[in-house]
């Protein structure tokens, strides 16, 4: 899971333009991109990532923060790599209700991607005068329609233990 870039272009950024990774887009409050994210047709996931340009100075993610004096606190952020961990997190909550041995990669991002909610008739028809954000931000990560979404089917292939040499199975 890795952030599709800050660059405002429709142009891949890596390590999350790789094909087996999950590119993550920023959105911003009103359910359209942030303004400063990266999009695509190869992005399919997106999440709350802050847009200060949209809401105000204070329209960021909140993290913790530490100074240059050493205090710490909270501070609004924006960014792709804002947007990272509530995907990160939904996965995690994935696999703690459904993981079990032998559930996959695979599955993974099928029930992250098949939960997501489909936001594109939010898209304008026009950006920068170019076209549509609609197909090229992907879905809105959506935690609650994840944790509800059933049970995985049965593992077909369980692991097999083998023991190691003078260990026994037990």
């Amino acid at each position: 899971i890795f952030a599709a870039g800050n660059d405002m272009t429709g142009m891949s950024s890596y390590p999350g333009a790789y094909r087996d990774y999950i590119s993550v887009t920023a959105m911003s409050c009103d359910y359209t991109p942030a303004y400063y994210t990266n999009y695509g047709k190869w992005v399919r996931i997106s999440a709350p990532g802050g847009d200060q340009m949209l809401s105000n100075a204070y329209g960021g993610v909140y993290s913790t923060s530490v100074a240059s004096d050493g205090s710490s606190g909270y501070e609004g952020s924006q960014g792709t790599s804002m947007a990272c961990p509530h995907v990160s997190g939904v996965a995690a909550l994935i696999v703690s209700q459904f993981g079990a041995p032998g559930f996959t990669n695979e599955q993974l991002k099928e029930k992250l991607f098949s939960t997501a909610r489909d936001i594109d008739s939010y898209q304008g028809p026009i950006y920068n005068g170019r076209g549509t954000y609609a197909g090229k931000i992907g879905k809105l990560v959506d935690a609650g329609a994840a944790l509800d979404s059933g049970e995985v089917p049965p593992v077909s292939d369980q692991p097999t233990i083998t023991p190691a040499t003078g260990q026994n199975d037990s």
